[in-house]
C-alpha cells in the first residue's frame, strides 16, 4: 500500500509514538519507510489488509516462531504491547530493518527457494492445517477468473485477425496463439473437475505466502528470508510453489529440467499424487503470458515493441520448458488407484513456427 508522507504526517507521527520512537531520518524505500533512531533502524510497513488478517497472521507467525523455526522477520511491539498500530484507513506494522541492495536478487539462491518454501509450509502446517474457517477452496467464482482470461484471449486474436499491417510483436503473438489457448483451456477445464469431483478441497492446507514473486525476498546475515506476508492465507500449497514457477521465470536454471526444482521442494515435503495434479493446472495456466498480452494491446504506451517482443519469448520459452514436468505431474499418478486414459493426456501441444 503507497505510503505519502506528506500527507500521512500526523498518522506517523501517531505511529512514530507508538513505538516509542524519536526517529532521526525517514525515508521510503522499496515499499516500506526507513525509520532510524538513536536505538536502531527499522522497517515500517503500511498495510491495506485488516487488523483481523494481520492479528490472526501476527499469531500463526509467533506460533511457528515459538516451535524453533527462524523463518519470519520479527514484528516488534508496540510500547503499550501490541503488534501492529491501527490508523483510519490502514494498519502498520514494523520489523528490524535489513540492509540489501536490489542487485543482490540477481544473487537469489534460486536451487534453494523451493527447499525454503517446503520448509515454511511444513512448518505452518501443525498451526494451521485444520483452521477449517480458514481455507481456501477453488470455487465457481475463483473459476470465473481463469474462463474471463478465455474471453479476453479471444478477444486479443480478434484484434491480431483485423489488423491489415501486423506488428513484430502481433506476428510473434500469431504464432503461439494457439498454444497459449490450450495451456489456458487446460487449466480451466481440470479446474472444473477438480471442483466436481473434490468440491474445489485440496488434499492438505498450510500457511500459503500468496504473493511468491523474487521482491518478496531478502538477504540476512544467515540466509534469505520471504517478506511481507500480509495476505498470507490458508491455501494448498502447490499454489504457492506454481507461483514459484511461474514468477521465477527469469531466474530458474532452463538448462536443468523443471523437475529438478520440484525435487528440491519434496526434500522439504512431499506431495501428495492428488496434489501434483493440482499443480500441473496452476503450471499451465499462461498467467505471465496474458499479463503481457494485457498490457500490450490494452496499454500500448507502458511498453516497447522490442522489450515486448524479448518478454514474449523468454515466457512463451518458460510455459514449453514446463511440459515435461506438467505432463508427469498429471499422468503420472494415478489418483485413486485407477489407470490413467490416454485421453487424459495433457492436450498442449508445441506449435510449428
Amino acid at each position: 500500500m503507497p505510503i505519502q508522507l506528506p500527507e500521512e504526517r500526523a498518522v506517523l507521527e501517531q505511529v512514530f509514538e507508538r513505538y516509542g520512537w524519536i526517529p532521526l531520518q525517514v525515508r521510503p524505500v522499496s515499499g516500506v519507510l526507513r525509520i532510524q533512531t538513536a536505538d536502531g533502524t527499522f522497517a515500517l510497513k503500511k498495510s491495506s489488509c485488516s487488523a483481523e488478517q494481520l492479528a490472526w497472521l501476527h499469531k500463526v507467525m509467533e506460533a511457528v516462531q515459538s516451535k524453533g523455526q527462524e523463518i519470519f522477520l520479527p514484528w516488534l511491539k508496540t510500547s503499550d504491547g501490541e503488534a501492529f498500530v491501527q490508523s483510519e484507513d490502514a494498519v502498520w506494522y514494523a520489523t528490524p530493518w535489513v540492509e540489501s541492495d536490489a542487485g543482490l536478487r540477481e544473487t537469489i539462491p534460486i536451487e534453494e527457494l523451493p527447499t525454503m518454501l517446503a520448509h515454511v509450509h511444513h512448518s505452518a502446517f501443525p498451526v494451521v492445517g485444520k483452521q477449517s474457517d480458514r481455507k481456501q477452496s477453488i470455487n465457481a467464482e475463483r473459476l470465473q477468473v481463469w474462463e474471463d482470461k478465455l474471453g479476453k484471449l479471444a478477444e486479443y486474436r480478434e484484434v491480431l485477425e483485423s489488423r491489415t499491417f501486423r506488428s513484430p510483436f502481433d506476428h510473434a503473438f500469431a504464432n503461439d496463439a494457439e498454444y497459449v489457448e490450450q495451456a489456458l483451456r487446460f487449466a480451466v477445464k481440470g479446474m472444473e473437475k477438480f471442483i466436481q469431483s473434490d468440491k474445489g478441497i485440496a488434499p492438505r492446507y498450510t500457511l500459503c505466502h500468496s504473493r511468491i514473486h523474487p521482491s518478496n525476498l531478502l538477504k540476512k546475515d544467515d540466509g534469505w528470508v520471504w517478506i511481507d506476508w500480509d495476505h498470507a492465507a490458508v491455501d494448498s500449497p502447490v499454489r504457492d510453489l506454481g507461483a514459484f514457477f511461474r514468477r521465477f521465470s527469469r531466474q530458474l536454471d532452463h538448462e536443468k529440467e523443471p523437475q529438478f526444482y520440484l525435487a528440491r521442494y519434496e526434500e522439504g515435503w512431499k506431495l501428495s499424487g492428488k496434489e501434483k495434479k493440482l499443480l500441473a493446472l496452476y503450471l499451465a495456466y499462461p498467467e505471465r503470458p496474458l499479463r503481457l498480452l494485457t498490457r500490450y494491446y490494452e496499454m500500448p504506451d507502458r511498453i516497447e515493441e522490442t522489450i515486448a517482443i524479448r518478454r514474449w519469448e523468454e515466457e512463451i520459452g518458460h510455459l514449453r520448458w514446463l511440459q515435461s514436468l506438467i505432463r508427469t505431474l498429471w499422468l503420472g499418478n494415478k489418483g485413486n488407484g485407477s489407470k490413467t486414459r490416454k485421453t487424459e493426456a495433457v492436450r498442449i501441444r508445441s506449435q510449428k513456427r
